[in-house]
């Protein structure tokens, strides 16, 4: 695995996001949804999809390798879609409602003092992996 660093104003950052993503979650989800029913779905679907999301692509590679040095059992591009709700046919991806209920029910991890969802670290995982 690499050795990525992170930074706090990086992390921050993908933090943000996620929270805005679970605010606004609901009608970017609809447009994502109404896009993926005219297009093809294919291996690079999903990642494209999971990048704009992360924005971060250094913070995504330095958190998802963080994560599978915890939870090397992870390691499977397949596992972490299907866990994200990627994994499905037509793009539809609940990784919204899956990262709220990550915080609900403390399916948490704690990085370099900052608490992620499960789901958020996943998704960096995913882009993580693809890049190796």
């Amino acid at each position: 695995m690499r050795n990525a660093s992170l930074s706090r104003r990086a992390a921050l950052g993908v933090l943000a996001r996620a929270a805005l993503m679970a605010f606004v979650g609901a009608p970017v989800a609809a447009r994502a949804r109404t896009r993926a029913a005219g297009a093809a779905h294919t291996p690079e679907a999903p990642l494209r999809q999971i990048e704009r999301i992360l924005r971060s692509r250094e913070s995504a590679l330095a958190l998802g390798a963080a994560y599978l040095r915890l939870r090397p059992q992870e390691a499977s591009v397949e596992l972490l879609l299907d866990r994200t709700g990627f994994g499905g046919a037509g793009g539809d991806a609940p990784w919204t409602a899956l990262h709220r209920d990550d915080f609900r029910c403390d399916r948490v991890v704690r990085l370099g003092g900052w608490t992620l969802s499960e789901t958020e670290l996943r998704l960096c995982a995913v882009v993580y992996l693809s890049s190796a």
